[in-house]
């Protein structure tokens, strides 16, 4: 112990010659200290600061200080030498659980993991641990190189059937993990919650091709068949491990090549894909970790490999820079749920190949990443977006499908096809890729991206509005000046161009929006400016296609009674044409859930600004800030569609100014809503046009629209000096409307 002189405050210590040290023991001083302090309280003295009391914390609590526990880790080696795991697993069903925890842990590091805490926490995929595995079944590898295809089972012992078989699952899940972690680095969307690229040198199967994998895969199968064949079962291994184990290694089969076909360039795999990723979805229920016919002694080796042969820490060494983490923990029946919603994903994804139009396109990513599939699923998308030969989907141009975009909208073919319109639409391609690809990042990244190209898409609409008038000051110069003066011709012109970009610019505010209330990032007391900007965004998406619409038909007007145009199969094909472009199914879908939506956010807006007037709940009075600027701040994305900008800070003041209304009044308006909303629900269902996913949303909202109702009448029922309940809003039954309830 050395101390330093009274008036030595926190300075240099005046450290005493080898002589002149007196060491004392102070272990018991310290537990008593130790014993006296409360939760999280440290030991000080006179000049011991609290930055100096956070360092020392750092650099010697075990939790803090990886170095800390140094004297307690023991490598693979010497692991296995002390006994402590097996080298192979001493059962076939020891094997298989430990395969089983595998799976887990792979899909853990698909969910943001790091691969030394997930799948390197396997001792089994250490160096060390595979090399063991090798030298105890190289002999029966040299015997098949030298038999060929004459090799077969011929009575090896237990301990070098389990070997191969462990080799070549370990492999192939390391292989496995190198394909998944290049597909992930090449799609590029990942976001540090996503998926932790960094492999710290681990092994990744990189020094084994996937030919390679096959072999010993297929060897391993040689042998356990003939183990089966000729009912050579031992203590080590039974009948049902060593099936179980076959199917096994035809499940990583498929796997490892239904993400190898994902990954082939325009799409040439994806049919092979299918085909694998379908056998594996209708195979695993028997064969994933979360089986149910599971028996007492698979259940017994489940929890001894799960102590022996997995340590979050076994790597600590590579990650000496941080603390060291937690492994994630891995439940089966989780992993099995997760696999099987993973494949059900992929499915989806290879089902993208047969969209025929740039809408159709979005609407299924969009649906796709509604189901949040995993950073792997999402990956595979981005090649199917812009190929190797700049072709969506293996074979489509982008400028065509931007063009058959537009002829959806309304945009007349002789626009879209002049100089001005095809200039536009090469100057589209970067941001319509943008859209696409955006839908294939995570939600809340979606939100975040959505807001940086919102700016862009308002370039786009003036860039689309010169264009409009550039082809209308060519057609006053034309032919058609000697009929119309240009004052006339204006007022029948249609921005077509800017038109269409205004569709996709209030359709990518309208799910920034609503990813908001999904994404729980408003507070419920920003609820009625959000509905109110909700149906402002709704009713300029109705109107803009109204515009379209009649600009269409008045053109079909004066083309069939013009004198140049007498033709009346002309006139009948260009009416038929404006008639398909009103009534495109998707389309029409998406005006009808528009609908829907405007209903139900002006029926909501009504219900809070009636509750807020009836004292139901209060808004915060803050000391510091400004509602202003915060309100300023929020709506910033939402403020590209008109010039000057529209729904002001004042008029939000002005459109819930209590003074304005009376609480039954909004009651009314609000029930009028609703019930417009039911309406519209009630009679869409009954079309039978829409699909299953399609008909769940209306479902829901239906749902919602319902409650609000009986919320609002259930008010109306409460006497009179009766307790003020409490306003509560909850996401029960959609993710993008709450549902109110007084409690």
């Amino acid at each position: 112990i050395m101390n330093t002189s009274d008036g030595d405050s926190g300075g240099a210590l005046s450290v005493s010659g080898p002589d002149d040290v007196c060491w004392k023991d102070i272990t018991k001083d310290l537990k008593d200290a130790c014993g006296r302090l409360e939760f999280g309280g440290i030991v000080r003295r006179d000049g011991f600061t609290f930055q100096e009391s956070m360092n020392a914390l750092e650099l010697m609590s075990p939790k803090m200080d990886s170095g800390m526990n140094a004297s307690e880790w023991m490598d693979v080696g010497q692991r296995h030498k002390k006994g402590i795991y097996s080298l192979p697993p001493r059962t076939d069903l020891e094997l298989l659980a430990v395969c089983d925890h595998l799976l887990g842990l792979e899909m853990a590091w698909y969910d943001g993991h790091t691969l030394v805490t997930s799948v390197h926490s396997c001792l089994y995929l250490n160096k060390y641990s595979l090399n063991v595995l090798w030298d105890q079944c190289s002999d029966v590898i040299t015997r098949k190189m030298k038999r060929g295809s004459e090799f077969s089972y011929d009575g090896e012992d237990a301990t070098k059937v389990l070997a191969l078989v462990s080799t070549a699952l370990f492999q192939t899940v390391l292989k496995t993990c190198g394909i998944v972690h290049t597909i992930v680095k090449h799609g590029d969307i990942y976001e540090e919650e996503d998926f932790a690229p960094a492999r710290f040198g681990l092994a990744l199967g990189l020094d084994i091709d996937l030919d390679g994998v096959e072999r010993i895969l297929g060897l391993a199968e040689i042998i356990l068949n003939g183990v089966v064949d000729k009912k050579a079962y031992t203590g080590e291994l039974s009948e049902a491990g060593c099936k179980q184990l076959l199917g096994l290694l035809g499940f990583r089969r498929k796997y490892i090549n239904a993400l190898s076909y994902m990954h082939k360039e325009e799409l040439t795999g994806v049919v092979e894909a299918e085909g694998l990723w379908k056998e594996i979805l209708s195979a695993f229920d028997s064969l994933g970790p979360g089986r149910v016919d599971k028996t007492a002694s698979e259940l017994e080796a489940e929890k001894h490999v799960v102590k022996v042969a997995f340590d979050a820490g076994i790597n600590r060494k590579i990650l000496c820079s941080s603390p060291p983490r937690a492994g994630p923990k891995v439940d089966l029946k989780e992993t099995h749920t997760l696999f099987k919603d993973m494949v059900s994903h992929m499915l989806l994804v290879c089902a993208l190949r047969h969209e025929t139009t740039y809408f159709c396109l979005y609407r299924a990513l969009n649906r796709l990443s509604i189901n949040e599939p995993n950073i792997v699923v999402r990956s595979t998308i981005i090649p199917m977006l812009y190929s190797e030969k700049q072709r969506v989907l293996g074979k489509y141009g982008y400028e065509a499908w931007i063009a058959q975009n537009m002829s959806e909208f309304g945009v007349p073919a002789e626009q879209i096809n002049s100089e001005g319109g095809a200039a536009y639409i090469k100057f589209l391609v970067k941001s319509m890729y943008q859209v696409l690809r955006n839908v294939a990042a995570n939600r809340a990244r979606q939100r975040r991206n959505i807001a940086n190209i919102l700016p862009d898409w308002n370039v786009l609409y003036f860039e689309g509005s010169n264009y409009d008038q550039e082809h209308v000051q060519k057609l006053v110069g034309g032919k058609l000046s000697e009929e119309r003066d240009l004052a006339e011709l204006r007022s029948f012109m249609h921005f077509s161009l800017a038109g269409w970009a205004e569709e996709w610019t209030t359709r990518l505010m309208i799910y920034h929006l609503l990813l908001g209330f999904e994404l729980e990032l408003y507070s419920k007391f920003e609820y009625d400016a959000m509905m109110w900007h909700l149906q402002y965004l709704l009713r300029k998406a109705r109107e803009n296609r109204i515009s379209m619409n009649n600009f269409n038909e008045q053109t079909i007007e004066r083309l069939s009674k013009s004198k140049v145009k007498k033709d009346k199969k002309l006139a009948k094909s260009l009416k038929q044409k404006c008639l398909s472009v009103k009534s495109n199914p998707l389309y029409v879908k998406e005006r009808v859930f528009n609908s829907i939506k405007g209903f139900l956010a002006d029926g909501t807006l009504r219900i809070i600004i009636a509750l807020r007037k009836q004292g139901r709940f209060e808004y915060p009075k803050y000391e510091f800030g400004s509602d202003r600027i915060r309100y300023n701040h929020r709506f910033v994305p939402y403020s590209f569609v008109e010039y000057p900008r529209a729904l002001t800070f004042d008029e939000y003041l002005n459109v819930t100014d209590l003074s304005k209304y009376e609480a039954d009044s909004l009651f009314d308006d609000a029930q009028a809503y609703l019930k417009q909303c039911k309406d519209v629900i009630s009679g869409t269902m009954k079309v039978g046009s829409y699909d299953e996913f399609e008909m769940d949303e209306l479902k829901s909202l239906l749902k919602v629209a319902i409650t609000n109702s009986v919320t609002i009448m259930r008010e109306r029922k409460q006497p009179e000096g009766q307790e003020i309940r409490k306003v509560t809003f909850e996401f029960l039954e959609n993710k993008m409307f709450p549902i109110i309830t007084l409690k």
